[in-house]
C-alpha cells in the first residue's frame, strides 16, 4: 500500500505540470494521482477527468477516495526540488500541514499534543495561497468528506475542532528549494456555491427531463432504452408549460407543440448525465426562473406546481418508507460515506431522484453538485441523491404527498403536483 499520495489538480497542461510529474515519479512507497479539471483539451494519462472545472474542494474529495496514502499532498503550482522534502510531512503527527507563498511565520514550540513537541511555523492567515498542503487521513475521518465551500473555511474547521495549533501551520523545516509557477496548471477558484451564476432575467416555468440510450441503464439489468418517443407521451400530454427533453437518440426533432427537443452528447451513466446535461442548459438559459426535472418515462404532472412554490425551496419526490427499511439502498450503495449517512439518517424518508425542483439558481447549485459528488455507482443516484439533500439542502428542503403521490400507487390525488409511478 502506498504510504504517500501525491495529488496534481490540473486545469491545463503545461511544461511545469510535465517537470512536476517527473520529480514526483521516482519516490518510493508514493503513488500520483492527476487529475483533470476540465481542461478543454484532455490530459492523457490522467487519473480522473471532470467534464467541466470544478472548485478545489470537489477535486480534493475526489483526491481522497481515489488516494491509497496516508499522507496525501496537494501541490498547487509548486515544484518542491529538495531531496526527501516530503518525509518530514510524512513524520509530522499533525492533521494537515500547510506551504503557504511566504514564509514570514513566528516560529513557535507548541504543547506536546502537537506534533511531539517539535519546532513550527505559524502562518499569518493574509499571506498567499496554500501551495501544498498535507493532509492524514486517519487524523481526519471525521472530516471526510469534505463539506466546506473552500478551503480556507476547511482549515478553520480544523483549527476549531482542535486538529491542528493554528489556521495554517508548517514543520520547522520546510521546504527552500522551491519553484513557485504562474501561472501554474491550476487557477484558483472558489467552490461551486461561490462561483457567480449570471441570475436570471425572465418569468419562465419550464419542466425539463432527460432520455438517454446510448449507454445501458443500470436499475434495468443494463439494457439500453429503447428510443421510442411514444415512451414520453404521457409525459408532454400532462405538462401544462414547455417540456424540454434533452436527449441523444431523438435527432432534429426539433420543437413540437409543447415539447423542445435538445440534442445532447452523453458519455457517463444515464443518471449521472442528467445532472450534467440539466445543469449545462439552465447555466445557459437565464429566461428560466422555476424548474422541475422529472423522470421521463413514470412521471406525469397532475396539478400545476408554479404558482405555489416558494421561493428558494427544494422540492423532492419520496417514497413511504424511510431509508433504513430500503434493503436495496443498503444492498447497491456500498460507498462508505453513503453507507455511513444512510446509518446515521435512516429515520429519514427515502428521497427520490426522478422529481426535483425549485428556482433556476438552486438548481444549478444542487446539479453541480449531484454531478461533482456522484461516486459512478452501478446502480444510480439515489445514494448520492439523499447524501446531499439531506445534509446540504435540509432547511430548503420539502418533500411529502402536496409534491407527490404515493410511489407506485399507480393513483392521481388532487393534493399532489407530480405522479410517480
Amino acid at each position: 500500500m502506498a504510504t504517500v499520495t501525491f495529488c496534481i489538480i490540473a486545469d491545463k497542461f503545461c511544461d511545469d505540470l510535465l517537470s512536476l510529474l517527473c520529480c514526483l515519479r521516482n519516490v518510493k512507497d508514493g503513488e500520483i494521482l492527476l487529475i483533470d479539471n476540465g481542461c478543454p483539451v484532455p490530459i492523457a494519462g490522467s487519473s480522473w477527468r471532470f467534464a467541466f472545472p470544478v472548485g478545489e474542494i470537489v477535486a480534493m474529495n475526489k483526491c481522497m477516495e481515489l488516494g491509497r496514502g496516508e499522507n496525501v499532498f496537494f501541490l498547487f503550482n509548486l515544484i518542491p526540488f529538495d531531496f526527501g522534502w516530503w518525509q518530514s510531512y510524512c513524520r509530522s503527527s499533525l492533521a494537515a500541514i500547510t506551504w503557504r507563498d511566504k514564509m514570514c511565520g513566528e516560529k513557535i514550540i507548541p504543547s506536546k499534543e502537537y506534533d511531539n513537541g517539535s519546532d513550527l511555523y505559524i502562518h499569518p492567515n493574509q499571506y498567499g495561497h496554500a501551495r501544498l498542503l498535507c493532509l492524514k487521513r486517519k487524523c481526519l475521518e471525521e472530516f471526510l468528506p469534505i463539506v466546506d465551500r473552500c478551503l480556507d473555511d476547511f482549515m478553520d474547521r480544523l483549527y476549531r475542532n482542535y486538529k491542528i495549533p493554528a489556521k495554517y501551520v508548517d514543520v520547522a523545516s520546510p521546504l527552500a528549494n522551491v519553484r513557485i509557477c504562474n501561472p501554474g496548471w491550476y487557477e484558483w477558484k472558489n467552490n461551486i456555491d461561490v462561483i457567480n451564476i449570471a441570475p436570471s432575467h425572465g418569468q419562465k416555468d419550464v419542466v425539463l427531463t432527460c432520455y438517454f440510450n446510448k449507454r445501458p441503464d443500470p436499475m434495468r439489468l443494463s439494457i439500453h432504452w429503447s428510443g421510442n418517443v411514444k415512451e414520453i407521451e404521457a409525459l408532454a400530454n400532462s405538462v401544462c408549460v414547455e417540456l424540454v427533453v434533452l436527449n441523444d437518440c431523438f435527432p432534429g426533432y426539433g420543437k413540437r407543440g409543447n415539447v423542445t427537443f435538445v440534442d445532447n452528447v452523453s458519455g457517463e451513466s444515464p443518471y449521472f448525465q442528467r445532472w450534467l446535461s440539466y445543469y449545462r442548459y439552465l447555466l445557459s438559459h437565464t429566461e428560466i426562473r422555476r424548474v422541475f426535472m422529472v423522470d421521463a418515462t413514470d412521471v406525469i404532472m397532475v396539478r400545476n406546481p408554479f404558482p405555489e412554490m416558494e421561493w428558494g425551496k427544494i422540492y423532492a419526490g419520496s417514497e413511504q418508507i424511510t431509508i433504513g427499511n430500503c434493503k436495496w439502498m443498503f444492498d447497491t450503495h456500498k460507498e462508505k460515506h453513503i453507507a455511513e449517512f444512510m446509518k446515521n439518517y435512516s429515520h429519514k424518508q427515502l428521497l427520490n431522484a426522478g422529481v426535483v425542483g425549485g428556482n433556476r439558481e438552486d438548481m444549478l447549485v444542487f446539479c453541480r453538485d449531484m454531478f461533482d459528488n456522484s461516486v459512478r455507482s452501478d446502480w444510480g443516484d439515489m445514494g448520492i441523491f439523499n447524501y446531499i439533500l439531506y445534509q446540504k439542502y435540509y432547511y430548503k428542503l420539502e418533500y411529502g404527498f402536496r409534491v407527490t403521490t404515493g410511489f407506485r400507487d399507480n393513483k392521481k390525488t388532487s393534493m399532489s403536483w407530480w405522479k410517480h409511478k
